[in-house]
């Protein structure tokens, strides 16, 4: 029986590739605009979707989330909504498993993309995904997560409050110094989606000074992580199971 047990924890071990594992390659998809590794990533947790820890089963959510950004900036609106009500799908039925903090900041991020696709009104959807955004940061202010996606609510606020762009920088560098200050910015794609979303910012108040520097720091860490070549490593696991056909 024990051995049995070993075998059985062998295998899953094998199947459900470790942290650093997932986030190099996660990164490197972001960074080399490769969405069929993105979507290997998903698919080969959603094979053992029953089976996940708690680690894995958040990951899997933070891929979802991804995910339908990625879908968003291609235009795929049909496959962007299947995918939001999937991640809503996800918040609910992982409550055990992300914390109040998390599950508020990914319901502000559901309301955001339904915003963006048509699907919310944008004044009471707005007004709803702002007050979600804020629940996550009074429940958790360090959550690096909270704070991205309420730089990302502030930003698209409408454009007559003219301090919005300045107020979204605020909340994306505290994003940054939260993960410079963990160490883990190599192998993060929300880091480096964070930079780029600055640097947005800034070209758009014609921020050149600003803009040339962020841009030096993107280029520089774009650069690492290219040398990172995940595919080269074993760990990272092909499989065929598809979640959606």
């Amino acid at each position: 029986m024990n051995s049995l047990l070993t075998i059985i924890l062998s295998v899953f071990l094998v199947l459900t590739p470790k942290q650093e594992v997932i986030d190099s390659t996660l990164n490197y998809a972001v960074v080399s605009n490769n969405k069929v590794l993105w979507e290997k990533e998903i698919n080969h947790l959603a094979a053992h979707k029953d089976s996940l820890d708690d680690f894995h089963k958040k990951k899997f959510i933070e891929l979802i989330y991804g995910y339908i950004g990625w879908n968003i900036r291609e235009g795929k609106k049909e496959e962007s909504l299947k995918f939001v009500e999937y991640l809503n799908s996800l918040i609910n039925s992982n409550q055990d498993v992300i914390s109040i903090a998390e599950q508020s900041a990914y319901l502000a991020a559901v309301l955001g993309y339904k915003i963006l696709l048509n699907k919310e009104d944008i004044i009471i959807g707005g007004v709803k995904c702002y007050n979600a955004a804020k629940k996550a940061l009074d429940e958790n202010p360090d959550l690096p997560l909270a704070n991205i996606i309420m730089a990302k609510v502030t930003e698209n606020m409408p454009s007559f409050l003219k301090n919005k762009h300045k107020e979204a920088l605020k909340y994306y560098y505290k994003a940054v110094s939260i993960f410079e200050n963990s160490n883990n910015t190599l192998n993060n794609w929300q880091y480096y989606e964070t930079l780029n979303s600055i640097a947005n910012i800034y070209k758009k108040m014609n921020k050149e000074k600003n803009l040339k520097n962020i841009i030096k720091k993107i280029d520089s860490l774009k650069k690492n992580i290219m040398n990172i070549d995940p595919m080269k490593n074993d760990t990272v696991i092909k499989v065929d199971t598809i979640l959606f056909k």
